[in-house]
């Protein structure tokens, strides 16, 4: 349990200062539609990986058993 708080502070942190600098930079170089478009990239992208390591180690099984 320790380890895993250890590994969401090493992306909560710097993705704190990064994240809004980026969107910031995206709004005035390219568009504010491009904030959104990065955004949702990286949700789907995070709930495609849970998914995959969630039937990885659990088995299809697991998807049902919520």
């Amino acid at each position: 349990m320790a380890s895993s708080f250890g590994i969401r502070e090493l992306v909560w942190r710097p993705g704190s200062v990064i994240a809004p600098l980026l969107g910031g930079w995206l709004m005035t170089a390219v568009s504010m539609a491009s904030v959104f478009y990065v955004g949702g990239t990286f949700a789907i992208t995070g709930v495609l990986t849970f998914l995959v390591i969630l039937v990885r180690d659990h088995g299809t099984s697991a998807l049902a058993e919520w």
